[in-house]
């Protein structure tokens, strides 16, 4: 089938073209937010002050330009530029060396891209956090991510820093000698080779990981995987499920890094000869068992795409149709400050316990089963609603920057890959939803009282 985003995009242009915008671009200096939307290809080469949006086929940012807010882009293809001067000396990967970064693209806040392919060239900057949703990317060496990056793709090589953490979900993930996470890996793939320094802990989900002599992490490792071929060096403690486990410590009769400071707790199906040699701390086999195998469905970037439309098509519909339904409720929405969402999360709290005990009592009494399986209709109703209103309200009180329906597009998919965070995504998830119910219940009694 061809690249599915492609359609997706196309169909992000039809849709959406009604509410985007062009901002006059001629001028170098823009003191303002920039909305564009070009069929072809949009090159930015300003600097603005304020926010960019655009929806294009190409867009390419120039090794001149600098955005001081946020920058959202649904495109074909995303290429951040720089300008560098090359050494004639050749690196570990038999490319030439950067000897000078004359200019590069810079971007002060954080970066939402949706597209096919996202290139961020040698030298270029992100201050905030990276989310992005691609087919393929590329961040090349020298280029800096001072935030987080929460990402899912096919293909994925990272070259460059990430100051904060990685989280990502992808088919493959690369990285060499120059690139260096300040923090923890979060990561689930099909195939993972790491030349690379972690400063913190790594923990990796995976069919095949390979680490290569360049391979460092300050940290823990926590890995399963089918395959697991290790060098380099762990100063924490490992733990390893693996079906078929090997550590390298020469290649081709020389010596390679491999060495783990901490303990080691493994489970594989093989035997591990003279680990007493690069193993420092107590180590620990357990049998491997094929329940211990790595059971997560392989990772599919068609259907990570497809959820994303869905949760944004369902986002929409909802607040689209709200809108309609309730035309004044641009105007009687209740102030989101932590006070008021504090308030909203401990009356949606409050309703799920009053909703399952006053269930609970009505299917006791024989005449209230049919009210008690109306309550739990009518509650189940209220939280399919919840998110979609919640992001509606966010996207009206920010309808000073965009339109309605844009802010809540890209609240939509912000939301989506948050959500998509181990652990960390399913309990903002779980605010989101009770956060937004309480708002709604808030908003009945308001309503109610008035």
């Amino acid at each position: 089938m061809k690249n599915k985003i492609i359609v997706f995009t196309t169909l992000f242009l039809i849709l959406f073209s009604s509410i985007i915008y062009a901002n006059d671009i001629d001028s170098k200096i823009i003191d303002a937010d920039v909305y564009t939307s070009e069929k072809d290809k949009t090159l930015l080469d300003n600097e603005v002050s304020g926010n960019v949006f655009d929806v294009s086929s190409d867009f390419e940012l120039s090794a001149s330009s600098t955005i001081n807010g946020n920058l959202f882009v649904v495109a074909k293809n995303v290429s951040l530029k720089s300008d560098v001067t090359y050494s004639e000396n050749l690196g570990k990967d038999n490319e030439p060396s950067i000897d000078k970064v004359n200019s590069s693209a810079s971007i002060s806040g954080n970066v939402y891209v949706v597209c096919n392919e996202f290139t961020m060239d040698s030298g270029v900057e992100i201050n905030g956090d990276l989310y992005i949703v691609a087919k393929k990317i590329d961040i090349q060496k020298s280029s800096v991510v001072r935030g987080n990056v929460f990402a899912t793709s096919d293909e994925f090589t990272l070259s460059g820093r990430v100051e904060h953490s990685v989280y990502l979900a992808c088919d493959s993930f690369t990285t060499n000698y120059y690139s260096t996470i300040y923090r923890d890996l979060n990561l689930s793939a099909n195939y993972v080779k790491l030349n690379s320094v972690i400063r913190r802990n790594a923990t990796i989900d995976s069919n095949t990981i390979v680490t290569g002599a360049d391979f460092l992490t300050y940290g823990n490792l926590d890995a399963t995987s089918e395959s697991f071929t290790y060098s380099g060096e762990t100063d924490g403690n490992v733990k390893i499920i693996s079906k078929e486990l090997n550590f390298i410590n020469t290649d081709n009769e020389k010596a390679v890094k491999c060495i783990i400071k901490g303990s080691l707790n493994y489970s594989s199906s093989n035997e591990i000869e003279n680990i007493e040699t690069f193993v420092s701390g107590e180590v620990t086999k357990t049998a491997y068992s094929s329940k211990e195998k790595n059971t997560k469905s392989k990772f599919s970037f068609k259907n990570f795409i497809l959820e994303l439309f869905t949760f944004i098509a369902y986002v929409f519909v909802i607040s689209w149709l709200f809108l309609l339904l309730n035309k004044k409720h641009k105007n009687n929405i209740l102030n989101i400050k932590v006070g008021n969402c504090f308030a909203a999360l401990g009356i949606g709290g409050l309703a799920f316990i009053i909703v399952i005990v006053l269930s609970i009592l009505l299917f006791i009494i024989n005449i209230g089963v049919m009210l008690g399986f109306a309550l739990i209709v009518a509650y189940i109703f209220l939280l399919f609603i919840s998110t979609p209103l919640f992001v509606l309200d966010i996207a009206i009180i920010l309808k000073e920057k965009c339109s309605i329906y844009l802010g809540v597009l890209l609240l939509a998919i912000l939301l989506f890959l948050v959500f998509q965070i181990p652990y960390l995504g399913a309990f903002i998830s779980f605010l989101f939803t009770t956060i937004g119910c309480g708002r709604i219940i808030l908003n009945i009694l308001h309503n109610v009282k008035n």
